[in-house]
């Protein structure tokens, strides 16, 4: 369900955005700074944790993540 509401808003954003997929291929196209590389491969190691953890929860601890992101978006 929480999946479906980020979906949802990230189309409602698409479509509102006045960027377009020629913006983002110019910039992914642009070099990247050493700071920026540096704070993203923070940002993957951090993920991979919490990926981690999400990995090994039971199915009641996965339901109690999905209550918490779907009143998070307040449904």
């Amino acid at each position: 369900m929480a999946c479906q509401v980020v979906v949802k808003k990230f189309n409602e954003f698409k479509k509102s955005s006045k960027y377009n997929s020629d913006n983002v291929i110019l910039y992914i196209n642009d070099t990247l700074s050493d700071e920026t590389i540096e704070l993203m491969r923070q940002g993957y190691e951090e993920m991979s944790l919490i990926n981690l953890e999400l990995a090994s929860m039971t199915e009641n601890e996965l339901n109690d993540v999905n209550e918490y992101e779907t009143w998070l978006c307040g449904e």
